[in-house]
């Protein structure tokens, strides 16, 4: 005999032993079932009879004497969840409705009470297709203990099935109140977030978004991110402004403070100065098209602060400068990034904002030497009009 077959055969034996223990225990406990002088102990035997006869595969009988612990004492609970997971896993439906409406009358807290109605309540929806009276009971279990999650998560399933948007917001908005994690109550105000906006809830999505912002959890740039794509959807310039601002503040800190990345959820490829500024830039140009321009530029300015020489951002500032005649500020931006090594055309054009803003002044002086500098970085691209001042 190899030692395969041998383990085999050992294993058959001690299986065959076990069973013989627990039919004899059975035996025992019927003889004691028949002495038995009150409701309350025959049931409790027969459910003990039944758990065992559920170990040994013989489910038919098993769920005879657990039926027969619940009509020997209705109250006692464990029989009856017994009964029904056998049902439910042989999925002989017929009486089932009728045993789940009595779980729910002999549980013996809100809890029980609870668990039974939303089991009812899907047995309800699958079986008969009553989406009402399935409402009706998951209903019933939210008033017996409004802090059920998974009530609530029941109602929400419902709601889907059901296309019943209201309730869907409701459920959801409840989930999001109740749970414990800062991340995953985010993620569930940002599902609410976009069920309101689809809803035309605009304030109600934008207030789900903060909050979820608020909770400075991995969650917090994605839920930057996601109101930075509420505010565009909304067509909502300044709101789209505040997003992205705070986009970079978070980047940037991100930058200085790896942890501090991580706490916030900051893609690992997105902590860069690069990344900040270029949030920077959007959110002034989102300024700029709103008709703030002057918060636009008081943007970039701050962004300057925290990224003095970024050459997009200052190139920006430059654009701003311009279009505001601000003379000052494009001689000086010029000036800053011509130290920063520019050269060529670019340096060219730079030297040529140093001489408007000199000629401007009327520092004819100032003018012509800037002038000089931008021909000797490019002659061919210099405009007929530099070579008047």
């Amino acid at each position: 005999m190899t030692s395969t077959t041998k383990t085999g055969s050992d294993q058959a034996a001690s299986s065959a032993q076990d069973s013989a223990q627990v039919l004899a225990t059975i035996a025992r406990l019927r003889s004691e079932h028949g002495q038995a002088t009150t409701p309350a102990r025959e049931a409790i035997l027969l459910h003990e009879i039944g758990v065992l006869e559920e170990a040994l595969g013989d489910e038919a009988a098993a769920a005879r004497d657990q039926l027969a612990a619940v009509n020997a004492e209705p109250e006692f609970t464990e029989p009856l969840e017994r009964l029904i997971a056998i049902i439910e896993r042989r999925q002989s439906y017929k009486n089932l409705g009728k045993l789940l409406d009595r779980l729910v009358k002999v549980a013996t807290n809100p809890n029980e009470r609870v668990r039974a109605l939303v089991e009812h309540a899907f047995f309800v929806l699958d079986q008969d297709g009553d989406a009402a009276a399935a409402r009706g009971l998951l209903e019933q279990a939210v008033d017996e203990v409004p802090s059920d999650v998974t009530a609530w998560l029941a109602l929400e399933v419902l709601a889907l099935r059901e296309g019943d948007l209201a309730l869907e917001e409701r459920a959801l908005a409840q989930r999001a109140a109740l749970s414990q994690l800062p991340e995953w109550r985010a993620l569930l105000l940002l599902d609410l977030a976009t069920l309101r906006a689809g809803a035309g809830d605009d304030a109600g999505a934008e207030a789900a978004v903060d909050e979820a912002v608020s909770l400075d959890s991995p969650a917090t740039f994605l839920a930057l991110r996601r109101g930075e794509r509420l505010a565009r959807t909304l067509e909502d310039l300044p709101l789209e402004a505040r997003f992205l601002e705070a986009q970079a503040a978070l980047l940037l800190a991100a930058v200085k403070d790896a942890d501090r990345g991580t706490a916030t959820g900051v893609p690992l490829d997105r902590r860069t100065k690069a990344h900040a500024a270029d949030a920077w830039l959007r959110a002034a140009e989102a300024h700029r098209r709103s008709g703030e321009g002057a918060k636009g530029i008081d943007l970039l300015d701050r962004a300057l602060g925290e990224l003095p020489g970024d050459p997009s951002l200052t190139h920006a500032r430059l654009i701003a400068a311009e279009g505001a005649s601000d003379a000052a500020t494009m001689a000086r931006l010029a000036r800053g990034e011509l130290e920063q090594g520019a050269s060529g055309e670019l340096a060219a054009a730079l030297w040529l904002r140093v001489a408007e803003a000199a000629a401007a002044e009327a520092d004819g002086a100032g003018a012509l030497d800037a002038v000089r500098r931008a021909l000797k970085e490019d002659t061919k691209s210099i405009p007929a009009r530099a070579l008047e001042l």
